[in-house]
């Protein structure tokens, strides 16, 4: 006759399986939130479309920047809490965003800001638009889209 085998998983095996769920969590919590904080700034450039389309339309029709006084649309969210021009050359438009300090976003995103900078093309009559961290309390690169239009 033969002797029983042991049951279950022995305490070196255990200790494996901790190891391997802990390094795996290491590596993957990090790029996990850093998608969910670039989400979150993808978010906050969605609710500013009305206002890049406006700007488009406004170049495509007059082939020129709107001023100040002739933006059609500006509209904070619920994720944007400020909206302003910023001083920009003849052929661009740039708006500082400040991100609200909703619980909605991230600790590391609230109050932070970036430049939205629209160029227009004169050739094409089209606006190009991009981002960049802004001067004060600036959103980190990291989670700003590549494309901002």
């Amino acid at each position: 006759m033969t002797a029983p085998r042991p049951q279950g998983f022995s305490l070196i095996e255990r200790m494996l399986l901790v190891a391997v769920v802990g390094i795996s969590s290491a590596i993957a919590l990090p790029l996990y939130w850093q998608h969910a904080n670039r989400s979150q700034v993808t978010l906050a450039l969605e609710a500013l479309a009305t206002t890049r389309a406006s700007v488009s339309a406004y170049y495509a029709t007059h082939g020129r920047m709107p001023a100040a006084t002739e933006q059609a649309v500006i509209s904070p969210s619920a994720l944007v809490a400020r909206i302003a021009d910023a001083p920009a050359d003849a052929g661009s438009r740039r708006y500082l965003v400040t991100l609200s300090a909703s619980d909605a976003l991230a600790s590391t995103l609230r109050h932070t800001t970036f430049e939205l900078i629209g160029t227009g093309d004169s050739a094409t009559r089209r606006v190009q638009w991009r981002c960049q961290p802004g001067s004060a309390s600036p959103t980190p690169a990291r989670y700003l889209p590549e494309s901002c239009g």
